[in-house]
C-alpha cells in the first residue's frame, strides 16, 4: 500500500524542526491506471494513427506518473543556522536549496482555495513563500502550527 502523501512534521526538537511533503503516490498511480487503460484501448484498435496518438496521449501521462511519485519537498528550520531551508526534489533530482533567515518570516499559515490547502510562509516584506502544493492531502494545518510555535509567533486570525 502507499505511504500517505500528507505533509508531516518528521523532527521537532528545540533546536530543529523538519516537515516533510512526500510525492504523492495517489496521484502518480491514478495517471499510471489511466495511461494504461488508454493504452489498451488504444492496442484495441490497431492502426498506424492510433500507435502516434498512443505516443502523443501516454508518454505526457507517465512522465507526469514519475514526477509525481519521485518529487518531494523538505523544509527545515534550524537555530543553529538561524535560516528556514526549503529543499525541493523533482524527477528525482535535487533542485538548489532555498535558504530564508528567521529574520525574515512572520509567520506560517494556510491558504484554501476552492477545497485545495496549501502551506504559506509570509515574510516581513509582505511577501509569500510556497514550500508545498496545493493540495487536500492534509498536514498542513500541523505543519504550519508546528512552524508558528518553532518561531515563537502566532498568526492572525
Amino acid at each position: 500500500m502507499f505511504s500517505s502523501s500528507a505533509l508531516r512534521v518528521v523532527e521537532s526538537t528545540s533546536s530543529r524542526l523538519v516537515i516533510v511533503d512526500p510525492p504523492n503516490y495517489l496521484l502518480g498511480a491514478i495517471l499510471l491506471i489511466v495511461g494504461i487503460l488508454i493504452g489498451g484501448f488504444l492496442l484495441k484498435f490497431k492502426g498506424q494513427a492510433n500507435l502516434r496518438l498512443m505516443l502523443i496521449v501516454l508518454v505526457p501521462l507517465f512522465i507526469g506518473a514519475i514526477g509525481f511519485v519521485t518529487s518531494s519537498t523538505v523544509v527545515e528550520l534550524s537555530k543553529a543556522s538561524n535560516n528556514l531551508t526549503i529543499s525541493r526534489r523533482r524527477f528525482g533530482f535535487t533542485q538548489s536549496a532555498s535558504v530564508t533567515p528567521f529574520s525574515s518570516l512572520r509567520f506560517a499559515t494556510v491558504e484554501t482555495s476552492r477545497g485545495a490547502r496549501r502551506l504559506a510562509l509570509i515574510t516581513n516584506s509582505g511577501g509569500v513563500l510556497h514550500p508545498s502544493g496545493a493540495a487536500a492531502r492534509g498536514g498542513e494545518y500541523e505543519a504550519a502550527n508546528a512552524i508558528n510555535d518553532f518561531l515563537g509567533v502566532q498568526a492572525p486570525r
